[in-house]
């Protein structure tokens, strides 16, 4: 009786701070993972236009995660910083008068955070290379196989102004998806909503629904805001635009705006203070 009646004594209840102190470690090592998995991802675009899933997740799922996390994050450590303050202040009183006086070292490492910050606000080297890796590893996916859309967020266009912007014949394509199993009931379906009821991706779905000849887009409508052009290198354009890629070089050049086949429109159009369609232009001989 006695050594059940100690144990009782000694079994612990449920203890808060031991609980938050998990929750700030679960979501410091969600965080991790999301964010690592959102640094490689595909450009937003390019991911729900393939419908890109990684360990069976798309884009958006991953991105929700990793807010939901990081809030979850930012809330669990004033509650961590309450239960542990006294021995938190306790520890930080001892450090500060054994070893963080102003010193070299502590000055230099708050130096060192604000720098890499501003680094990272204004584009600039070190932080620039590293957001560079990322656009090619980004890239990467486009090289892979990865198809790109029409123009960004089209598959979530209803479906009669994704007829109107790429061509598709309406009424064939409502009698196509209807004979795959896929009624339309309301014009604001959107190819998206199609996809995902079929089990295919968007860029699956479009390519083989009918279509009529229609004029090709212009280059605002191709190259606009959301198409990524910024990100794509003048090679690329050119290569998209059919124009051989000395001839690019050299308008550019004889509007002051001298680049070389791997420059990005994005550091061109920053170099410049225009925009990247401007340069679309330029390259394809409009200006």
């Amino acid at each position: 009786m006695r050594s059940e009646r100690a144990g009782a004594e000694h079994r612990p209840g449920f203890r808060l701070r031991a609980f938050v102190v998990f929750v700030v470690a679960a979501t410091f090592l969600i965080m991790l993972v999301t964010g690592l998995v959102l640094f490689i991802a595909p450009h937003g675009r390019i991911a729900r236009w393939n419908d890109w899933r990684l360990l069976g997740l798309g884009l958006d799922p991953w991105t929700r995660i990793h807010v939901l996390a990081s809030f979850l994050f930012v809330l669990a450590i004033p509650v961590h910083l309450f239960f542990n303050w006294k021995p938190f202040t306790k520890h930080l009183a001892d450090r500060w008068h054994e070893h963080l006086r102003p010193r070299l070292e502590l000055l230099s490492g708050v130096a060192v955070a604000l720098c890499l910050a501003l680094l990272a606000g204004f584009g600039l080297p070190p932080a620039a290379q590293l957001f560079a890796w990322q656009d090619e590893i980004k890239a990467s996916w486009q090289r892979a196989g990865a198809a790109e859309p029409p123009f960004g967020h089209a598959e979530e266009l209803p479906l009669p102004e994704l007829a109107r912007r790429t061509g598709l014949d309406l009424e064939a394509t409502l009698a196509h998806l209807a004979a795959k199993g896929f009624r339309v009931e309301r014009m604001e379906t959107s190819l998206l909503d199609a996809a995902r009821a079929l089990g295919v991706t968007p860029v699956a779905l479009f390519a083989e629904l009918p279509k009529r000849p229609v004029a090709p887009p212009s280059l605002a409508e191709r190259y606009g805001p959301g198409s990524g052009v910024g990100r794509k290198t003048v090679a690329q354009v050119a290569g998209e635009l059919g124009i051989p890629l000395e001839d690019a070089l050299r308008r550019l050049a004889d509007r002051g705006v001298p680049a070389t086949a791997d420059t990005a429109l994005k550091s061109l159009a920053e170099r410049t203070g225009g925009e990247s369609i401007e340069l679309v232009r330029i390259i394809a001989g409009e200006r």
